[in-house]
């Protein structure tokens, strides 16, 4: 049984709000669906950031490498390194990539882009890391005089943090970086709700529905997924596309490996994740407020995303 995915379940599912933490997306099956999900032609996140890498990876690294500066480059939800190997070609074409750290919640992503960057590039140094964001943040410590750190925090990732969790990681960024380094941020951007409605929807049902089932297989539930109703939707005030399973029924559910009974009524909701997005403005105030400066900003053509290289003020 994996003791932390039983912790964040019966936490999750006794709280008031009942909700089970998104990370455990993100174990080796459900590492899966998300490269799937990366495909579909409907998700524009991926490509339109990938579009971003292409046709900036030039000025980009650029900025990274300025006064010739070694780089020691580390990624936070570093996933399968699709996106990121478009610049990591670029700093060894400069000679000025020094080490790459990257890090995932899942091992298997990890290990496989391992192998993968070694064929790719054999001269890179790669060390990863298998923890989440905020135990990570932990292993690395502020100056070095020989290397400049690049810390990428790409994809839609800081959408998915709670308000409280990018307070607490934009705090530790500050507190680990020196003037000399620079974050790598990618920010999707608010849109149309007929184009997030066709981006996460259907596209997630089958991620969303494996989670909950996964409770079964692990730790001995007895969900019955068709007493469940996928629900998702989107806030434009707020920005925020959430996803939740509506209990159909009153119904007490066992999961006998936590020893928890948990009891739902009729249409309560299970909340499952969310992944908020921003305005231009809305992202400048937060990175002001928590003292940074952007040094420089890249959009794909759509102005569906948007990649903002930062430092501390």
């Amino acid at each position: 049984m994996n003791n932390e995915f039983a912790l964040d379940v019966k936490k999750g599912l006794t709280a008031k709000n009942k909700y089970i933490p998104d990370r455990q997306y993100y174990d080796d099956r459900g590492s899966i669906y998300f490269q799937e999900l990366m495909v579909n032609e409907y998700y524009y996140p991926t490509n339109s950031e990938y579009e971003i890498f292409e046709n900036y990876k030039s000025e980009i690294c650029k900025i990274f490498t300025y006064n010739n500066k070694k780089i020691q480059l580390i990624e936070f939800g570093a996933g399968d390194g699709y996106k990121t190997k478009i610049l990591i070609k670029e700093l060894i074409k400069l000679n000025s990539i020094f080490t790459y750290y990257p890090i995932d919640y899942s091992e298997k992503y990890l290990i496989e882009l391992k192998s993968n960057f070694s064929k790719i590039f054999p001269e890179l140094r790669l060390k990863y890391i298998n923890k989440d964001y905020f135990a990570a943040l932990k292993d690395f410590k502020n100056n070095n005089d020989n290397y400049r750190k690049i810390i990428f925090f790409i994809g839609s990732s800081f959408g998915g943090l709670t308000p409280d969790e990018s307070n607490s990681f934009l705090d530790s960024l500050h507190k680990l970086i020196s003037n000399d380094d620079m974050v790598l941020f990618g920010i999707d951007l608010k849109k149309s709700p007929t184009v997030l409605r066709k981006a996460y929807h259907e596209t997630c049902k089958n991620w969303c529905f494996y989670l909950l089932n996964r409770i079964n297989t692990e730790l001995g539930g007895n969900i019955n997924l068709n007493n469940f109703e996928y629900y998702t939707n989107y806030d434009p005030v707020t920005g925020e596309y959430k996803w939740y399973f509506l209990s159909k029924i009153n119904q007490v559910i066992n999961i006998t490996k936590i020893n928890l009974d948990v009891e739902l009524e009729k249409w309560e909701p299970i909340y499952f994740s969310k992944s908020k997005k921003f305005s231009e403005k809305e992202i400048a105030e937060i990175l002001d407020n928590h003292n940074f400066k952007i040094i420089n900003q890249f959009f794909d053509k759509k102005n569906y995303f948007t990649n903002i290289i930062f430092t501390k003020k």
